[in-house]
């Protein structure tokens, strides 16, 4: 395993579940690492390792569910309502306390940095960002009480915040807003950020992961796919299988096993799970494809819905405009050429023109025909065979179309002339 928190994480089930370590590191390759939680039946030969599997899934489990109920801060009131269940015990002494956030604004973690006085309280940066740092924050909020009752920010109160700004932007580390609140009223609120004392615009707002865009609506599966493949930016895509039992046989199943199968990689068999911007791309294509398998099998986004990158899924890279698609398979990954159905930008063009003038006419005028990719061939220039491909079938459907239209025109005698007469034994027959 290339990763060494993925080697410690596979290491630490090893000894806790009772199985040999390098069985473990071959089968989390073979099917993902998430599949040691969720699929490790195979792994398990005896009683006694299936009960410590299943002890280990109960904990697993509680402590997901844990974590859910950790609050989503979205606004001055609910963070409000957060730092008033942690200063409950506190109330008639001022305290400082940071909350540590995720890139969703879920609380990781939060730390009472200081009790002072009933008038004053020491704030150092390096107390507050140095558990921001431990627990990976993507951003704080800052909040102090005033047991007096008097919301209002004195003059330290501003400079300190100040303070911490500027060393949460060197850091990378933002700070939202800082909260004023009471024990007296638990409903009123001083917000410095609502306030414009900040100065940060969409402080509560957090982004999703559709190419760098801030919404607070949810895109289609469609929408987001159609953005991927339209967007001019670097990015990356994640395909897997949809749900069933039709696709057993496809699921977490390398390529070479597939073929013997004479089952192949098909486009209707997957749905986009992710897409998000590939924003340390070095042109290294294998490099990128790896780091982020590692990424979705240890630390994926808080707003990534599939299961942990294994075995069957595509990842689809977009580099400088050209998109790619490529299997996860049993060792590395293999590129698919013909994933994603070729789609002509001129055709939805000539389509949405005539669908605005009200002149639709169900024929794609910018699709070259045989004898034009004849004459370019004979002209020394170069084809494509899917356009060569999609030329013929158009041709063969014309004409079949043709057929069927005389038929419907002739006459009914002139069809009864063409009747052929009873084979002999016909009559018997019936």
């Amino acid at each position: 395993m290339k990763n060494s928190d993925e080697l410690r994480y596979i290491q630490a089930f090893s000894r806790i579940i009772g199985v040999k370590e390098d069985d473990a590191i071959e089968y989390a390759q073979r099917k993902g690492l998430n599949a040691l939680v969720d699929n490790a039946t195979q792994l398990l030969a005896t009683p006694a390792q299936r009960e410590k599997h299943q002890a280990f899934l109960d904990l697993y489990r509680m402590s997901s569910a844990i974590n859910t109920r950790k609050p989503v801060i979205n606004s001055p009131e609910t963070a409000s309502a957060f730092f008033h269940s942690v200063m409950d015990n506190i109330y008639d002494k001022e305290a400082f306390v940071v909350a540590f956030l995720n890139t969703k604004n879920r609380v990781i973690d939060y730390e009472v940095v200081s009790v002072g006085t009933i008038n004053s309280s020491i704030v150092h940066p390096r107390e507050v960002f140095r558990n921001a740092i431990v627990n990976k924050a993507n951003s704080v909020i800052l909040c102090h009480n005033h047991p007096s009752g008097d919301l209002t920010p004195s003059k330290e109160d501003i400079c300190i915040t100040q303070r911490l700004k500027e060393t949460g932007n060197l850091l990378g580390i933002r700070v939202l807003d800082h909260l004023i609140i009471n024990g007296v009223n638990q409903h009123e609120v001083y917000s410095f950020q609502a306030q414009g004392v900040m100065e940060m615009e969409k402080a509560y707002n957090s982004p999703t992961s559709v190419l760098n865009e801030e919404t607070n609506y949810r895109l289609t599966k469609e929408e987001d796919e159609q953005r991927f493949l339209d967007g001019d930016v670097n990015s990356y895509a994640i395909y897997q299988l949809k749900g069933g039992e039709d696709l057993r046989d496809y699921r977490f199943e390398g390529l070479e096993k597939l073929q013997k199968d004479r089952l192949s990689v098909e486009y209707d068999n997957y749905e986009l799970i992710y897409t998000a911007p590939l924003t340390d791309f070095n042109g290294d294509k294998d490099h990128t494809l790896n780091k982020l398998y590692e990424q979705f099998n240890i630390n994926h986004p808080d707003d990534f819905k599939g299961h942990s990158l294994s075995v069957s899924d595509i990842i689809a890279l977009k580099i400088n405009g050209v998109v790619s698609f490529y299997y996860v398979d049993s060792f590395g990954f293999k590129e698919q050429f013909h994933f994603l159905p070729a789609q002509n930008y001129l055709e939805t063009a000539e389509k949405t023109l005539e669908q605005n003038y009200n002149q639709i006419d169900s024929i794609i005028n910018n699709k070259p025909t045989v004898e034009e990719l004849e004459q370019t061939v004979k002209a020394g220039g170069s084809i494509s065979l899917l356009d060569l491909a999609n030329a013929v079938r158009a041709e063969k459907k014309e004409k079949k179309n043709s057929v069927v239209e005389q038929l419907k025109t002739k006459p009914i005698i002139e069809k009864e002339k063409h009747k052929k007469a009873p084979q002999i034994g016909a009559e018997m027959e019936r």
